[in-house]
């Protein structure tokens, strides 16, 4: 089965057929927006590093953080974080990150569903994870292929509140310690969800309309 690699041209975000590297006549690329991508024939060898480097994605959570408050996120389609950084939006979810049981409890299983509900409905998905934090994610999609998601977590919405006695269960503290961990967690409102959405749709529309990173 022939691959398909990303690199960056000229003309803008191009795919090559074949072997990497290879012939780089012009008969040999086929753009992004041909008809060759849904015919569903061949392995798409993209990933959410071609669109940007580690360190851009990391750049792009900072700035996320610093507009939003939010702790900015960035992963590939099988859920794994992109970047190793995490700025946190809150003192709770480093804790609740730190410990394993409660990772996969609570962080773990909010992705997995945050990624179901992004994979049918090809669209931003606003959710709260079990610990009652705001889960807000975009898909990435480069005609049918999901490469990732972007988007945010760690903020409570207006009428939101920490599930302290399951949070408490799961990292193994008392509710009061939970209370206490949680008491300044800043919220979020609608029309700022909805701010924050409508940043990633521009920022997602801008990087692909870029060339991407050729494979390392």
């Amino acid at each position: 089965m022939s691959l398909i690699y990303c690199f960056r041209t000229e003309y803008g975000l191009a795919w090559k057929l074949g072997s990497w590297p290879g012939d780089a006549s012009q008969s040999n690329w086929i753009m992004l927006r041909g008809r060759f991508l849904t015919a569903g024939r061949e392995v798409v060898i993209m990933k959410m590093t071609d669109l940007k480097s580690i360190e851009e994605w990391e750049e792009f959570e900072r700035k996320i953080n610093e507009r939003f408050g939010i702790n900015g996120v960035t992963y590939d389609a099988e859920g794994t974080h992109v970047t190793s950084q995490n700025i946190w939006a809150n003192k709770l979810c480093p804790v609740i990150k730190k410990n394993k049981a409660s990772l996969q409890a609570i962080c773990s299983v909010a992705h997995q569903n945050a990624n179901l509900e992004v994979v049918r409905g090809r669209k931003p998905v606003v959710m709260e994870c079990d610990a009652g934090f705001l889960k807000i994610g975009l898909p990435v999609f480069v005609e049918e292929e999901l490469l990732g998601l972007v988007g945010g977590c760690g903020l409570l919405a207006d009428e939101g509140e920490v599930e302290t006695f399951l949070v408490g269960m799961a990292v193994g503290l008392d509710e009061k310690e939970i209370e206490e961990l949680a008491r300044n967690a800043a919220r979020m409102s609608d029309e700022q969800v909805k701010a924050f959405i409508g940043y990633l749709e521009e920022q997602v529309a801008e990087i692909l309309s870029r060339p991407c990173n050729p494979p390392g």
